[in-house]
């Protein structure tokens, strides 16, 4: 048998493609999703991310993003 080798190279770029953070933020804020563990109200998302997106993605694609509490959040399935 023979194993599937899985293309995981771009995924982060995937993730973090502009139009696909676009989507999330529209969906969480649709929903009225909850705040996150560091105290942001879902009505402060847009505006966050329009200042700060080019440096959360740096940020995530080099692995050194760390939220503002340094706590860990899970996302719900």
């Amino acid at each position: 048998m023979k194993r599937r080798k899985r293309n995981t190279s771009n995924l982060i770029e995937r993730v973090l493609h502009p139009a696909n953070l676009t989507i999330a933020c529209k969906g969480v804020v649709s929903n009225k999703g909850a705040g996150g563990v560091d105290g942001m109200r879902v009505s402060e998302l847009k505006d966050y991310l329009d200042q700060n997106r080019k440096q959360l993605v740096e940020q995530l694609q080099i692995c050194q993003y760390q939220n503002k509490t340094g706590r860990v959040g899970w996302l719900a399935p």
